[in-house]
């Protein structure tokens, strides 16, 4: 697990019961005398090197693959010991994970290059380095050619260089307090003018780092290939304009990326010394996670698998499901699925008696309020939005009518409260939007949303709610288009207020 929830380890226990021979809880800094419970240390940057941590027990025990499994990682309940081969024909020296791709081009077309760069480039910076003699690291962790036949057998073109250029950042420019200080658990408000300033001063300061590394680095040599854009989401660059300040650098090692899939992965045991040794040199220098599972995993194996050349479904991952989706066996997970928000030994047997429905085809007797299964967003709660809505998006849905409905099933005890994030259309024509919350037949609280407050978090105490079915209905004076109001909108459907998030809070 990322972080130290040692709550969720009897839930864990219970979900892998008779699945498999071995199981192991890898906690970090969290002590204990219970067998099966490991304790590591390191950060959720460089998760991977808890293997490191424990590298004896692991290599004591008895088989030919390690499945490596985050704890908000939701197995399908069909993946077993007995299923494993079925799923994962592996080699001897062959490993898994789900998606590979080619990381290269502007370091600041994707937030992690733009972390990992300072540090490869420059190891012992009192701000960003680990101290490490950059000679040690070429030393420890395998060399460009190693890596880079490995690349070549799998078809991926090894990018040595890249680009350092103040002026295209745009994946850090997204969101720049995040990149330098926060991380993903900043809480962004644009209309907020304390957080608008450090975004300025975040985003000053990451393009003055990339003018310092910029001149303190000498350029590629003459005919270097100019690596192409990369990375999730990265907008892509073109040939550098010669007017403009670039400079290329070499790397120290080629790196690939995974797309934030390395929270699943297949470790074969023949590549196990090596991998555990080169990813914990990789994780005492604070290399991502992200980039460092796959390029070691594709270094040590003779082959790497991918969802892609298996056949498999590792769309969970990327984007909400529900827990209906187990019923395709090529359908591997859900993540992130938040078991901490099971911690109800009630809530819990409503989970395993909806799974076990999901594998028997059935369909479960109502719709069962889980916590925590995709946030942000609806994730699997999804299946609380019954009538007057319209299809899911990336983000949530919104309302299609003038009242649309949330419903779903509380045990007594059950949860604290239930937290909706919704959001209104808000326009210079519709400047003030005026809705209501109804729950279970009585009005709960009136909302006003304008230009200032486009989104509300809303609270419901669990008094207002009852043991068994409960109905909240999201209520607007009327419903409006896009197009009425933005004439070069193409979106002619009727809107009332958008659903983003729906939380059980226990």
């Amino acid at each position: 697990m990322n972080h130290p929830f040692p709550s969720v380890i009897p839930i864990l226990r219970k979900l892998y019961a008779g699945r498999f021979t071995s199981v192991l809880f890898l906690v970090p800094f969290y002590r204990c005398d219970e067998p099966d419970v490991l304790t590591v240390y390191r950060g959720s940057y460089t998760h991977a090197a808890y293997l490191t941590d424990v590298r004896e027990r692991l290599a004591a025990v008895d088989c030919d693959h390690y499945l490596v499994v985050h704890d908000d990682v939701l197995l399908n309940p069909a993946l077993s010991e007995a299923t494993f081969r079925q799923t994962f024909p592996l080699g001897e020296r062959e490993g898994y994970i789900s998606h590979l791709f080619p990381v290269g081009g502007t370091v600041g077309d994707w937030t992690w290059l733009f972390g990992f760069a300072p540090k490869a480039l420059h190891p012992k910076s009192h701000l960003f380095g680990s101290g490490i003699e950059g000679a040690t690291l070429r030393q420890y962790l395998p060399g460009h050619a190693q890596i880079a036949a490995k690349f070549a057998a799998h078809g991926i073109l090894p990018q040595r260089h890249a680009r350092l250029r103040s002026d295209r950042m745009p994946d850090v420019e997204r969101h720049p307090s995040r990149t330098l200080l926060h991380g993903y658990a900043a809480t962004l408000d644009p209309s907020d003018a304390r957080q608008a300033e450090v975004e300025r001063h975040c985003l000053d300061a990451a393009r003055a780092l990339v003018e310092a590394m910029r001149h303190a680095e000498p350029a590629a040599p003459a005919g270097a290939a100019t690596p192409p854009a990369s990375g999730e989401g990265a907008e892509g660059a073109g040939p550098a304009d010669a007017a403009e300040p670039v400079t290329e650098v070499e790397l120290p090692m080629p790196v690939v990326g995974s797309g934030y899939y390395a929270d699943l992965y297949v470790l074969p045991k023949a590549c196990f010394d090596d991998f555990v040794h080169f990813i914990g040199v990789a994780s005492a220098a604070n290399f991502f996670v992200e980039l460092m599972v796959p390029t070691l995993l594709v270094t040590c194996c003779d082959k790497v698998w991918t969802a892609e050349t298996l056949g498999l479904d590792a769309s969970g991952f990327a984007q909400p499901a529900t827990l209906e989706a187990f019923r395709d066996p090529r359908f591997l997970a859900i993540h992130p699925f938040k078991l901490s928000q099971l911690s109800s030994p009630v809530r819990l047997r409503q989970f395993e008696a909806r799974v076990h429905a999901v594998l028997r085809g059935e369909d479960y007797p109502g719709d069962l309020a889980l916590p925590g299964l995709h946030v942000p967003g609806l994730g699997c709660a999804q299946q609380y939005l019954t009538t007057g809505w319209h299809g899911e998006e990336s983000w949530g849905r919104w309302s299609a009518e003038p009242r649309a409905e949330v419903r779903f099933l509380l045990e007594e005890d059950d949860i604290a409260s239930l937290e909706l994030l919704l959001m209104a259309p808000v326009h210079a024509r519709l400047p003030v939007v005026q809705a209501q919350l109804v729950v279970n037949g009585e009005t709960c609280q009136a909302l006003s949303f304008d230009v200032a407050h486009v989104e509300r978090r809303v609270v419901i105490p669990r008094a207002l709610l009852r043991t068994g079915g409960n109905t909240v209905d999201v209520v607007v004076e009327r419903t409006v288009r896009p197009c009425d109001l933005d004439p070069a909108s193409p979106d002619a459907r009727e809107l009332g207020l958008a659903l983003r998030e729906i939380q059980f809070h226990t």
